[in-house]
């Protein structure tokens, strides 16, 4: 019993002292001290982000103008919900950058046959930038064009 309540004070010393440095540190610049007390489980302030994607100009018969979102182009495209879309649009961007052009065609290759349908079409890859904070507040976006497409 005598070693019960020992262990006891000595846990509830420690709980209790810790706890107080935690608040005594969210006095510091950034309130905590990693890795001891950090109260965030998410960054105060989330990184911009980049993303890859294709925007479709025209697509069989239809022109679009201004340019759609794969992703935003239900009843036009087959599969506008798939996840491999934006892995296909990053892979294409990273082959760009490192001139890796077996990648590049292969990805390219898959993309037009199996999410156009091989149908005559232009399409840009673009890059989608954004801070998540003014995106959540204004919707903004920065859509730049990578390089643009056409099938035949």
């Amino acid at each position: 019993m005598q070693h019960y309540r020992l262990r006891h004070k000595l846990f509830t010393t420690f709980l209790s002292g810790y706890c107080l440095l935690g608040l005594i540190f969210l006095g510091t610049p950034k309130m905590e001290i990693f890795p001891f007390f950090s109260w965030f489980l998410f960054a105060l302030t989330p990184n911009p982000s980049a993303e890859y994607n294709f925007q479709i100009i025209t697509y069989g018969e239809q022109t679009f103008s201004p340019p759609i979102i794969y992703n935003e182009a239900k009843g036009i495209v087959p599969s506008p919900n798939s996840i491999k879309v934006p892995r296909l649009a990053t892979t294409m961007a990273k082959a760009l950058e490192e001139n890796q052009t077996d990648e590049y065609h292969t990805a390219k290759r898959v993309f037009e046959s199996n999410y156009l349908d091989n149908q005559k079409s232009i399409y840009q890859l673009i890059e989608i930038n954004y801070d998540p904070l003014e995106r959540w507040k204004t919707g903004e976006v920065k859509v730049t064009p990578v390089q643009t497409i056409t099938i035949p």
